[in-house]
């Protein structure tokens, strides 16, 4: 348990870059005023300690496999640059980052992050796939796209049981993907299949990973968030796009926030918390939310979408107020579009058997829900308040 402090800009895996020798897991790491360290460890297993940036941490490009990870707890901070590519030199492919912040970045970091993405994050099911099913046939053809055998899947069904499945593929055709082990239950035709490997993965748990950022670059990665905390946890102004999202809160506490075209697919939990809460005046353009098993926003307030789909996900908006969705969204076999909520929607397309709202005969009074253009239906009007519908 050394404090390793670097001496001069070089390689992490260098001797000569550090006061006390390559940093061995539990170390503590301090990247002094003026250094770039370029991180180039595979460091297969253990973690280190806390990571303290007052210089630059860059992230290799070299191609090959590496791991970052420190232990639960422990946050990283300073006031330096965390580079994890860039939009003018992205994590390339065929170099693979396995991130795993113990307790989140530090609030006084400047982060950029910037790996590769698939011009297809998602494919759809032409048929319906049955239980065993290693062949699931696909309305895309994946073969010049970076999707490849060994990579992984979420199969995420639109049957309001708000299910999914996690697959590796084995092959690849311009008509189908074979996976290595069937599935558990039957996929609707329709159902989504998204690529969740990504070379740039972070992995944080219990805690979130980004805290309380007010600019940075947030582009093209793969995440898992734990169930205490958001991915992005009480961040304000920030724009983020390309994002998978696995798992627990994507955003919690962040106000004036924009993403787009990103997917948040799976999982969810039963304590409020950890279901994208209490985020106000955010913007969503061209986001996914999939096979959520629990509801998918709580407590949020004055949140717009555009060209957004919600399919196979339980409760998709609890106690929220002030939700505008556009003519571009679209609601597929989700179990509740609103609960104990107001909302406005023009023009939303209803599709597969959503039920509307529900629990607003307790809203109060003067609050409403409406859907102008009622299921993508000019002319069509639809209104819930406490005296009842019309």
């Amino acid at each position: 348990m050394t404090t390793c402090t670097s001496v001069k800009s070089g390689l992490w895996s260098a001797a000569d870059t550090w006061d006390n020798g390559v940093p061995l897991a539990n170390d503590t790491i301090v990247i002094a005023t003026g250094h770039t360290v370029e991180y180039d460890m595979t460091f297969a297993t253990g973690t280190y300690a806390l990571v303290t940036v007052t210089g630059t941490l860059k992230f290799t490009r070299t191609t090959g496999t590496y791991r970052f990870a420190t232990a639960v707890g422990d946050t990283w901070v300073g006031t330096g640059t965390v580079d994890i590519g860039t939009v003018a030199s992205p994590i390339p492919v065929g170099t693979n980052h396995r991130i795993y912040p113990g307790k989140r970045f530090g609030t006084t970091l400047n982060i950029s992050v910037c790996g590769v993405s698939p011009t297809y994050k998602f494919v759809r099911l032409v048929n319906t796939a049955s239980a065993t099913a290693t062949r699931l046939e696909v309305d895309t053809d994946l073969t010049g796209d970076i999707w490849a055998d060994g990579n992984s899947v979420r199969i995420c069904n639109i049957n309001n049981a708000s299910n999914y499945e996690d697959r590796v593929i084995a092959d690849i055709t311009s008509t189908y993907i074979d996976i290595t082990v069937g599935l558990t239950a039957e996929k609707l035709a329709g159902s989504y299949i998204v690529l969740i490997t990504g070379n740039v993965y972070f992995y944080s748990h219990p805690y979130g990973i980004f805290n309380q950022q007010t600019s940075g670059l947030y582009s093209k990665f793969v995440a898992e968030s734990g169930p205490t905390e958001g991915l992005f946890q009480s961040c304000t102004g920030i724009t983020a796009n390309d994002i998978t999202h696995l798992t627990g809160s994507l955003m919690t506490g962040c106000k004036y926030a924009t993403l787009s075209d990103s997917v948040s697919c799976g999982s969810g939990f039963s304590t409020a918390f950890y279901n994208n809460a209490s985020n106000t005046g955010c913007v969503f353009s061209h986001f996914y939310m999939l096979g959520r098993t629990n509801r998918s926003f709580d407590g949020n307030h004055v949140l717009y979408f555009h060209n957004s789909i919600f399919a196979g996900n339980a409760i998709v908006f609890q106690y929220c107020s002030g939700i505008v969705l556009d003519n571009t969204c679209k609601f597929i076999g989700n179990t509740t579009i609103a609960d104990y909520s107001t909302l406005t929607a023009f023009g939303v397309e209803l599709i597969s058997g959503t039920t509307d709202l529900t629990n607003y005969s307790i809203l109060p009074v003067n609050s409403y829900s409406e859907f102008i253009g009622y299921d993508a239906m000019d002319g069509a009007y639809k209104a819930w308040s406490q005296g009842g519908i019309v």
